[in-house]
């Protein structure tokens, strides 16, 4: 199966391609596996070209004429005529937005940081990409930047969800994703005196806020103060449930985008429908509880009958009535319209008549290969903040461009690392790395040499295979090794750049690679990675190839095929790999990004320019002898390319790096800091357990007291084992889920 961790995530409306645009995809993209597409970038006061970022490829970059610019015109004096241009070619400080969706997920922070926010993003993402309207949506993260200029640039509808504190402020992130309070009154000053659009209108034209946090009444008020006619809120006392927030939201832009209703029938209708759940809330989700409310034994307030009802195990047990019996506890009752007495019978967007025009999301995502996450992760904030910290540009105490990550197999190296990557590609106003975020996977790599091609191979850069270097086999009629045709070339690239094990590469011998020249035999390229999985040969290869395979381990990787003239007999080919021209492959990493903003000829010949990368360089384990190499060639890309790195390493080579260092100062030396990752808790990994595999029971307690909480849970040995080795947690929840007995 394939690597979870590089899972695309698209817009419908871009997941529908024809048949025809399928197969031009397939012929000439010729991309890595993992690749997401991007549907705008950060302006830089150039515009861009768009040229494949609507055809159905992987990366908003078309890489294919790297080096365009002059020579497409032969006298440079010449300006050429203006040509007006297209909304689709606009940059994307130059589009307009009718919808801003601002979300908090800060990296590390008890408050907010499990709300289901993704949840909400595709179900509202559904709502919209499904209209044919030309909306044209900016979805980002709650910033000061991105709230104050979405107004500015004419949003008329702005939403935002994350968490709310009980007190008159908004819980925003700052660019290191940590949460700051930005008080409601600055709110209100701030669209009052900056919060004109180009229309002139006063709060930029903005039509509606809605603020699903807890708490956000005060804060929404700010809003009405500000001049904008209609604002949906939370009740100034109350708490609400993630999954109501997502619901609710959901059932009132449907009606309010797809079926054109008025604010008010939008928001009679969702209110409508959370009358059909079945449960109140709990008085543990209001404030202004009376100190008799919280139990003395089990903290909890004793006016709930949910959390505090007959099943308690209190002695003395109490219960009170509820002390706020104002405060809505129906989830539809939780919502507010405001201002309260105002006319609220709008229809937004009425002037957008259907004109078959499919949703534009709008936002300034880096270039990447780097996918949603499918699965939680745990234990790991204090890690990713601090690693987020060290590569971030903007960090005044910047110490270098490369921070090592030391750390035991399967204790999560490319987990934290994905993470880090991860919050650097979210939807900033402004990319944080403009010239892209990459993973570059050495799983497979056992030469440094190979290392420049690796990195343009993840990067999806668009030339000839030969610029990532070349794989030869041995000719033995001719004494010589001769290159693989270009489809085995990039089968062998993607092969060898991947998370997966593949099957080995099967292709038929030409009369040109057969040395006999009577026939055109299935040729077997086995790779060293195909050693350890010998299960998967058995059932792929031919049993004599097979049973040469084992009699050739210790010498792959090599290619096997029958010989023509005698089926008794297998054939080997030795294989060898010819590094590329270093120079030109630096080259092309360092001008990635700089022919998308248009055909800019002072860009594309000015070597300065460059669009800063941060490159994550994974499973670095090379032999002791190869290390010096490797840390050579890391010293010449920081030298010769604008980036940052990201090397996660295998801890047994911390030290061997260290000293070759201290050895070769002037070849090997560069600034860096380094973090060494540790096991996770014991009740993180029970925690992650408990939340993967199946719910357990008193049988999995054979005589053993039956624990109630993951803390007594974690007390097993089995978690002192799991907290070391994270990556095995997904292996025992499976088991569990065979009803397997926990003990």
């Amino acid at each position: 199966p394939s690597n979870p961790d590089f899972m695309s995530e698209l817009p419908p409306h871009q997941q529908q391609k024809t048949d025809l645009e399928n197969k031009e995809e397939s012929k000439e993209s010729d991309m890595p596996y993992g690749l997401i597409r991007n549907q705008s970038l950060y302006d830089v006061g150039l515009s861009q070209n768009r040229q494949g970022a609507n055809n159905g490829q992987a990366s908003s970059f078309n890489l294919k004429n790297v080096s365009n610019g002059a020579q497409n015109i032969p006298n440079n004096d010449i300006i050429p005529p203006f040509v007006a241009m297209k909304d689709e070619e606009k940059s994307f400080l130059e589009k307009d937005i009718h919808i801003a969706i601002l979300q908090t997920n800060p990296i590390e922070s008890a408050e907010g940081g499990d709300l289901a926010l993704n949840a909400e993003r595709k179900r509202l993402q559904d709502i919209f990409f499904t209209t044919k309207r030309g909306l044209k949506i900016f979805f980002g993260v709650l910033t000061k930047d991105s709230l104050i200029r979405c107004i500015q640039r004419g949003a008329q509808i702005v939403h935002i969800s994350g968490h709310g504190p009980y007190a008159k402020q908004l819980k925003i992130e700052n660019k290191f994703g940590r949460l700051e309070d930005l008080p409601a009154e600055r709110i209100r000053e701030a669209i009052e005196k900056g919060g004109s659009s180009k229309n002139g209108k006063k709060g930029g034209g903005l039509r509606l806020v809605f603020v699903s946090t807890c708490y956000s009444e005060h804060v929404a008020q700010s809003f009405c103060d500000a001049g904008v006619p209609h604002v949906v809120a939370v009740h100034s006392m109350v708490q609400i449930l993630d999954q109501m927030a997502t619901k609710f939201a959901s059932a009132f832009y449907e009606a309010l985008i797809a079926q054109k209703k008025t604010v008010e029938e939008a928001f009679n209708n969702s209110k409508a429908e959370l009358l059909l759940e079945k449960e109140t809330d709990c008085c543990c989700r209001h404030e202004g509880h009376i100190s008799d409310c919280r139990c003395p034994i089990c903290k909890v307030p004793r006016c709930c009958t949910m959390h505090h009802g007959p099943n308690v195990r209190c002695q003395l047990k109490k219960n009170i009535p509820c002390c706020q019996p104002k405060v809505p506890h129906n989830h539809s009752d939780k919502f507010l319209l405001l201002p309260k007495k105002a006319n609220h019978s709008e229809e937004i967007f009425k002037d957008l008549k259907n004109n078959n025009l499919g949703c534009e999301r709008i936002d300034s995502r880096p270039p990447t290969n780097i996918g949603q996450a499918n699965q939680k992760t745990v234990g790991r904030g204090r890690d990713t903040r601090i690693l987020v910290d060290f590569l971030h540009p903007d960090n005044e105490t910047n110490q270098g461009d490369v921070v090592f990550i030391f750390g035991r197999p399967k204790i999560g190296l490319t987990t934290v690392a994905l993470q880090v990557a991860r919050f650097f590609v979210r939807p900033w106003y402004q990319a944080i790395f403009i010239g892209g975020v990459f993973r570059v996977n050495l799983q497979n790599c056992d030469d440094p040499n190979a290392l420049y091609s690796y990195i343009a191979q993840a990067m999806n850069i668009k030339q000839k295979t030969t610029t990532l270097g070349t794989y030869s086999y041995w000719d033995n009629k001719r004494r010589g090794y001769i290159p693989y045709p270009e489809q085995t070339q990039k089968d062998l690239h993607r092969a060898l750049s991947g998370d997966d094990i593949t099957d080995p590469i099967e292709f038929m011998g030409d009369p040109e690679m057969n040395e006999n020249n009577d026939g055109c035999p299935e040729h077997y390229i086995i790779l060293d990675q195909h050693k350890t999985h010998k299960e998967l040969l058995k059932h792929t290869l031919p049993d004599r190839i097979y049973q040469e395979f084992e009699n050739r381990v210790r010498s792959l990787p090599l290619e096997f095929y029958i010989d023509p003239e005698d089926d008794e007999k297998v054939l080997v080919r030795r294989i060898k790999f010819t590094p590329p021209d270093e120079d030109k492959i630096l080259v092309d990493i360092k001008k990635y990004g700089t022919t998308q903003y248009g055909n800019n000829n002072n860009l594309h010949q000015n070597d300065s320019v460059q669009f800063q990368k941060l490159l994550i360089i994974d499973h670095i384990n090379f032999p002791d002898a190869k290390l010096k190499q490797f840390l050579q060639k890391i010293k010449r890309l920081v030298n010769n390319v604008k980036c940052k790195l990201l090397l996660c390493c295998h801890g047994r080579i911390e030290n061997i790096i260290h000293r070759i260092q201290q050895q070769d100062v002037a070849n090997c030396k560069v600034q860096s800091r380094s973090w060494r990752i540790k096991p996770i808790q014991k009740k993180d990994a029970a925690k992650l357990l408990l939340e993967q595999a199946r719910q357990l029971y008193e049988f999995d307690f054979n005589e053993i007291h039956t624990p109630s909480t993951a803390e007594e849970t974690s007390q097993f040995p089995l978690f002192e084992w799991l907290s070391k080795s994270p990556a095995l947690i997904q292996q025992c929840s499976l088991v569990l889920d065979r009803k397997v007995p926990f003990c």
